[in-house]
């Protein structure tokens, strides 16, 4: 769920897009399903000027929900980094390499994905 303020032209993304948005429980959407939510979200965009997420500095710019388009694309095309990463004792798949610390991209863009191989399409 993401909710928008117009009248703060603030959108409140929580953990829906993100520096690392998790794609691999048994609810999660997968990949494909998850890109599409994301295209709807862009008719948006003209509302707001702030980001709000969960985790770390807990904002983003603008910019992160186009990073979010881009990583489920590259998926998609098996063309992302596919780095190996462990949660809760499994190894997934990140699309981008990021800086372990920081979480952030290391090719200086903000939104991230990880994923499982299997919950693509």
């Amino acid at each position: 769920m993401v909710i928008l303020i117009r009248e703060e032209r603030v959108i409140m993304f929580g953990d829906a897009c993100g520096i690392g948005v998790l794609l691999f429980t048994p609810e999660s959407s997968g990949v494909a399903e998850y890109h599409q939510s994301l295209l709807e979200l862009q008719r948006y965009e003209p509302q707001y000027d702030r980001v709000l997420r969960e985790h770390g500095t807990c904002e983003s710019t603008c910019r992160v929900l186009e990073d979010c388009i881009e990583a489920c694309e590259r998926v998609m095309n098996g063309t992302d980094d596919a780095v190996p990463s462990e949660f809760m004792g499994k190894t997934y798949l990140r699309a981008f390499a990021c800086d372990p610390k920081s979480g952030m991209r290391l090719d200086g863009k903000e939104g991230n994905i990880i994923y499982s191989p299997d919950k693509i399409f």
